[in-house]
């Protein structure tokens, strides 16, 4: 790998950890965020559950901009891991991530994408879409076109149906559950979080030390 493409994979990495970690954030601090500061659980992670819960408290505006926005983050990297990088991208992630099965994901979805490559980025554009997506060559544009459009329809889709009376009752049903039980919620969420990302954490401090050792090695046979 030459140097340009190495710094290259080394910002797309940093990038997929960072929107890693601010999802798994999301996650562990769901309870504690959903009634108070429900943009700031979308920012975090904005899942079509958190979206739901946080339909009714929040502005029409506010709500299309940072749902959409964070749902969009990390799409535009992993279409440019799959652009860049291809196949041989994927053996590398599941080193750093070696719960999240991205490789059997492109696998399992690569048969059906082929024929449907416009509508899967539009309905469900996840982490083996978009890759899909950069490595079979969609042009950016019609990417960027059909993520977007499919993005924001789905986000409106969600607050529309939260707004429902049928599904605003248990939206509050489910809000007041979570209001009653705030503390405990969060610190049992944050344990779940916790447990599901020793894998990763330990894939991080892996590949890390093996990262720095390579490095100092590299500088011994240079001198």
């Amino acid at each position: 790998m030459t140097a340009s493409r190495d710094r290259e994979w080394r910002v797309l990495l940093a990038l997929v950890v960072f929107v890693t970690i601010l999802g798994k954030s999301g996650d562990a601090l769901a309870p504690a965020l959903v009634h108070d500061r429900p943009l700031t659980l979308l920012a975090l992670n904005a899942n079509d559950l958190h979206l739901g819960l946080t339909a009714r408290r929040t502005s029409p505006l506010a709500y299309a901009l940072v749902g959409v926005a964070r749902r969009l983050a990390e799409d535009p990297v992993f279409y440019r891991l799959g652009a860049t990088f291809g196949p041989s991208a994927l053996d590398r992630l599941e080193r750093w991530f070696p719960g999240r099965g991205l490789k059997h994901a492109v696998s399992r979805t690569e048969a059906w994408f082929r024929r449907f490559a416009l509508v899967a980025v539009a309905v469900e554009p996840g982490a083996a879409v978009c890759f899909l997506a950069g490595a079979t060559r969609m042009p950016l544009g019609r990417f960027a076109a059909a993520n977007v459009a499919g993005t924001v329809a789905r986000v409106a889709a969600i607050r529309a149906a939260a707004g429902s009376r049928a599904a605003s009752e248990v939206v509050e049903a489910v809000l007041a559950f979570v209001e009653r039980r705030q503390t405990a919620l969060t610190a049992a969420t944050a344990c779940v979080v916790a447990f599901a990302c020793v894998p990763t954490a330990g894939a991080w401090i892996r590949n890390r030390r093996d990262a720095i050792r390579d490095e100092k090695e590299a500088r011994r046979r240079h001198h």
